[in-house]
């Protein structure tokens, strides 16, 4: 009787040890959060001799389009005067001032759309706040919409792109298939107005997607070189020239 309750007391120990330890694994506390931390919305690629500046728009509605064709602000000046997180530059505009293409602006058309080869899509957002490249004009009412080129992606396909162009700083704006928008801005670490030709930034986006989880569904070429200046949170690249027009992210 006693070696049973020996054995009994013995296995009671090692049960409760065994829970005492379960319930210390399961009752370990929940790795912490902190509350209203902003979310990385910009990060950093190495692109063959390149690097890749790349922002994501969370929200399109709070995105603007800016003209500046006439008034010339900075690209810093332009930052602060309209109080933007992200400021880049936007289309192409000609010698005398005006935008080439279609421009819209908080529902004003300042400009309509005109056929060309080589500024041959559209990047738009509607009332439901959806950003869209096209190559034609959408038919619902467009807040913001900006004619520019060339399409780098149509439909997930990369586009060839035959130019003679020089190296020049370029920016990309992009969606993805999920309607998130991004913008790209491809320069030389050693000299930053220049970077990647007309002909060569189909490839080097390519391979930000394979860098990165990004997959675009679209993506086109606004204007770059010395006319361009991108300032997120993380990068700061003033133009040489004036910008036409910015997209402000609030």
């Amino acid at each position: 009787m006693k070696k049973i309750l020996g054995v009994l007391l013995v296995v009671g120990l090692g049960v409760g040890i065994f829970w005492q330890v379960k319930s210390r694994i399961v009752q370990k506390p929940p790795t912490q959060k902190i509350l209203g931390a902003p979310e990385t919305l910009s990060q950093s690629l190495d692109v063959g001799d390149y690097k890749a500046a790349i922002y994501k728009v969370t929200d399109a509605s709070n995105l603007i389009l800016i003209p500046n064709f006439e008034e010339k602000l900075s690209a810093r000046e332009a930052k602060e005067k309209y109080d933007c997180q992200t400021l880049v530059n936007g289309g192409f505009y000609s010698e005398s001032n005006k935008p080439i293409g279609l421009f819209i602006t908080n529902n004003q058309s300042l400009a309509g759309y005109q056929t060309n080869q080589t500024f041959n899509g559209v990047l738009s957002i509607n009332d439901f706040a959806t950003p869209r490249i096209t190559r034609q004009v959408p038919r619902d009412n467009l807040v913001h919409a900006v004619q520019a080129g060339p399409l780098l992606i149509e439909n997930g396909s990369i586009l060839k792109v035959v130019s003679n162009d020089e190296a020049a700083r370029r920016l990309v704006v992009a969606v993805t298939g999920a309607n998130e928008l991004y913008f790209v801005m491809f320069y030389d670490p050693d000299s930053n107005f220049s970077g990647p030709t007309l002909g060569e930034l189909p490839g080097v986006l390519k391979q930000v997607q394979n860098g990165t989880e990004i997959h675009f569904a679209d993506a086109i070429n606004l204007d770059g070189g010395t006319a361009s200046a991108m300032y997120t949170p993380g990068v700061s690249l003033s133009e040489a020239s004036p910008v036409g027009s910015f997209f402000c992210a609030k």
